[in-house]
């Protein structure tokens, strides 16, 4: 049984394949997308048309507000398809852009 909005759901989720904490790595992704360009990676007008384009569709970054690469890379690592790919929390942690974030953060 699937209580979660299908916007916030993983691809194994949707489809009702094994689910670990990958699965919340890309939730935590669409949360994170949401909060920085103030709305989902994914629009439709309906459920199925949301979950295809969560199956099928990569995500793209709207011109504003400016994002760089860096960071662009660092958001498409929580929307990798396939779970097998995705990265975990420890390999996030190590992704450049949390890097550049950790050493400028004054103590």
């Amino acid at each position: 049984m699937n209580v979660s909005t299908p916007l916030y759901m993983s691809p194994q989720t949707i489809i009702k394949s094994q689910y670990n904490a990958k699965s919340d790595i890309w939730s935590l992704g669409v949360f994170f997308y949401e909060i920085l360009f103030g709305y989902p990676p994914w629009q439709a007008q309906a459920q199925q048309e949301l979950i295809f384009k969560i199956l099928n569709q990569l995500i793209s970054f709207p011109d504003v507000p400016k994002v760089s690469e860096t960071a662009k890379d660092f958001i498409k690592q929580w929307f990798i398809v396939e779970q097998y790919l995705r990265l975990g929390i420890a390999k996030l942690q190590r992704h450049p852009l949390v890097k550049k974030v950790q050493k400028s953060r004054k103590i």
